[in-house]
This record gives structure tokens, sequence and C-alpha cells, in this order.
């Protein structure tokens, strides 16, 4: 960009100019013509358009999100079942089994997330310990598939 150069782009304020007095000369013409109360009606009515059709977008970019949401939670549902499969471990109690899916939780996360370093906290205390390392080579194992 030239140091000097304005930012404003005339050919762009050319193109809209034109249609802001075609704009203006319309709505002069429609308030000669019409009384006021037609006139609320009508603008209201354009209101009510605008709004729904934002509503509607709006509606359909929240079920796409959510969509997205769910497809990620059935895969990573997934990959811990497939880990339990693999393990194929007697667990002593439901928590040991519960510390299990918490690490492949995490370990998931580190492999989809490897430039966020802050991992999020699913309540296991991890250490670069021989359990954590296996666990992760069995994550990534799992996601290559």
């Amino acid at each position: 960009m030239r140091p000097k150069a304005t930012l404003i782009d005339y050919n762009v304020c050319a193109v809209f100019m034109g249609f802001n007095l075609f704009g203006a000369q319309i709505g002069a013409l429609m308030n000669v013509i019409f009384p006021n109360l037609i006139l609320a009606v009508l603008l209201l009515l354009f209101y009510l358009g605008i709004c729904y059709i934002l509503t509607k977008k709006g509606i359909l970019a929240y079920n796409n999100e959510n969509k997205k949401f769910e497809e990620d939670e059935i895969k990573k549902a997934l990959i811990v079942a497939e880990a339990l499969n693999y393990q194929k471990l007697e667990y002593r109690d439901e928590a040991d089994k519960n510390e299990f899916v918490k690490e492949v939780l995490r370990a998931t996360y580190m492999i989809e997330n490897p430039q966020n370093p802050k991992v999020p906290n699913f309540s296991v205390n991890h250490d670069e310990s021989e359990k954590s390392r296996t666990t992760m080579l069995l994550v990534k194992d799992i996601i290559s598939k």
C-alpha cells in the first residue's frame, strides 16, 4: 500500500451513491403518495421480513454448530469405546475404569490440538509415566485407523 494513499475507495462510493439517491427519490415519492399509516405498515412489513430471514439463518447456523459438536462427541465416545476394547483389562472398580476413560479423553484432546498446550482438566493426575505414554500411543493408533 502506498504511504500517502487514502483508505476510501471512491469507485465503490460512486456505485453506492447512485443507489442512495435512487432510494431517497423513491422514499420521497412514497411519502407524498401514501398516508402515514400505510408507510408505517410497509416499514413494519419490511422489518418483519428482515427479522424472519435473519432468524432463519441464525437457526440454520445453530443447528450446523450443534451437529458438528455432536459428531465430535460421538467421535470421542467411539475412541474411548475402542480404547476400552483394546485394553481388555479387568478393572478393579468403576473408578479405575473412569480414570482410564479420562486419560483417553485427555490424550485425544492433546492429539487433536497439538498447538494448544493448555489441556482441559479431566481430573487425571497427568505425568509423563509409562501409562500416560501408552495411552497416548493407543489413541494415536485408534485415530489413524
